[in-house]
């Protein structure tokens, strides 16, 4: 067994470290709220039917595109500005964190959409060239998530149709950690069965020590042992799926991409102490002076 041991390489590609799906479905995007404003009769005053989707308006009614001159985006409806200015807060619980938004435009002078953080700070704001039908205006917030926009034109009416408001791409889910992986490769030593083996003898005795080395890896985490230790245990583990371990078994290939993750964590994470280390000393170094004799 020695033998086999000492013939097994120990030089491994570094792969890259692949993110967990539970944690990558945890972060799930929020969709963008679009409001269409044509399941309402003309008349109606907008103020809190769109509540349930995160965003109070003030300012707008519901008016047919057939009782004006411009074209409706969806139709058949508006969501008409009698007196120049309609305003929707959101509510960020539902809507998620804004960063853009759009609407088709209709006026007979120029329209803008002025877009506020949650301080009510200008965050971005978008103009029509002049009169508008049905024309695309879109702003993107130049800093923080939009928590409000008021649209308007200095006091003439006007009218939107199909105002969507986008949400900030969701941050990707951070890397598993080395102890993440650990416990993955211990759930993986744990569900083998005797097929998975080379041979059928001292099954138990073969699966408890892989957990023994596994465990002893993470108590040197626990201890924050150094990298050369760290990679010195990763590669007893290595050799112990390659003696214990079929060749024919998915599980072989399971353990040892488990086990090339767990060193590149390893190594991700001293690269970061060592960068560290570096920009402390830089910005403790004691200057040299140069002394006149």
């Amino acid at each position: 067994m020695i033998n086999y041991f000492q013939s097994v390489s120990t030089s491994f590609v570094k792969l890259a470290i692949t993110l967990f799906i539970g944690l990558a479905t945890s972060q799930s995007a929020y969709a963008a709220t679009t409001l269409s404003f044509d399941e309402y009769a003309d008349g109606t005053v907008l103020t809190t039917q769109y509540q349930g989707v995160g965003v109070t308006i003030s300012g707008a009614t519901i008016i047919p595109s057939a009782y004006t001159a411009w074209a409706a985006n969806t139709g058949p409806n508006f969501a008409y500005a009698p007196t120049g200015l309609m305003t929707f807060s959101l509510n960020s619980a539902i809507t998620g964190n804004i960063q853009s938004v759009s609407a088709y435009i209709s006026g007979d002078t120029s329209v803008g959409i002025y877009a506020y953080d949650s301080t009510g700070a200008l965050v971005g704001q978008a103009l029509t060239p002049g009169a508008s039908n049905n024309l695309f205006l879109s702003l993107t917030s130049s800093g923080n998530p939009i928590a409000s926009i008021a649209i308007h034109d200095g006091g003439s009416s006007f009218a939107i149709d199909t105002l969507s408001f986008i949400p900030a791409a969701p941050l990707p889910p951070p890397p598993p950690t080395a102890l993440d992986i650990a416990n993955q490769y211990s759930g993986a030593i744990s569900a083998l069965s005797a097929n998975d083996f080379r041979s059928t003898l001292y099954i138990a005795q073969k699966k408890a020590l892989m957990l023994r080395g596994i465990n002893d890896f993470k108590k040197l985490l626990a201890k924050h042992a150094g990298e050369a230790r760290l990679i010195h245990q990763i590669r007893i583990l290595q050799i112990e799926v390659k003696a214990f371990i079929t060749a024919t078994t998915p599980a072989k290939a399971e353990l040892l991409d488990l086990l090339h993750q767990l060193k590149a964590a390893v190594d991700d994470d001293h690269d970061d102490d060592k960068i560290s280390k570096k920009r402390c000393q830089g910005r403790h170094r004691t200057p040299s002076i140069a002394v006149s004799t």
